[in-house]
């Protein structure tokens, strides 16, 4: 925890470098400090993208930022290349709707609702998959290909 603050605390993370995309994430690893991520997360959002020609900060490399953008925003990360694991933050939208194509998926759609105002709840109180509590801060692809909803019940203070 200690080198992860002072990775961000100390200058050394750049949301421009893609390498470090996943740096936020890296406190879902450590129980009890989750909520660095989430806050982390809505500060990187808020300071570095906006609605303007210059909105996207650095290159958006074949839109790297743009798709990490939305994946963020989503309250979803790919962690890593290859895994079917995604970490979890809180939303930016109070509902959002993955549409699954049933070619390929058997589920029909998958929702992300947060039931507080996302704008101004940033923290995770507790989360329900299916109506169910879900204690993790990770998500696999299958459980979102099969359909189905993921509540987000936020807070304002960590």
């Amino acid at each position: 925890t200690e080198k992860l603050d002072s990775c961000f605390s100390g200058g050394y993370f750049d949301i421009t470098n893609e390498p470090d995309l996943g740096y936020p994430y890296l406190y879902d690893e450590i129980p009890g400090n989750e909520w660095k991520t989430q806050q982390l997360v809505r500060k990187i959002i808020s300071g570095s993208f906006k609605n303007a020609p210059d909105g996207l900060p650095g290159n958006d490399d074949c839109g790297t930022l743009s798709a990490w953008l939305v994946f963020y925003m989503m309250g979803l990360y790919p962690a890593c290349p290859g895994s079917n694991q995604y970490q979890l933050t809180s939303p930016s939208f109070p509902k959002i709707s993955i549409e699954l194509d049933p070619a390929y998926y058997s589920g029909k759609n998958f929702v992300i609702e947060a039931t507080q105002q996302p704008e101004e709840n940033t923290f995770i109180r507790s989360l329900l998959l299916n109506s169910k509590p879900y204690k993790k801060f990770c998500l696999d692809h299958e459980t979102i290909t099969r359909g189905g909803r993921l509540e987000f019940n936020l807070k304002h203070q960590p």
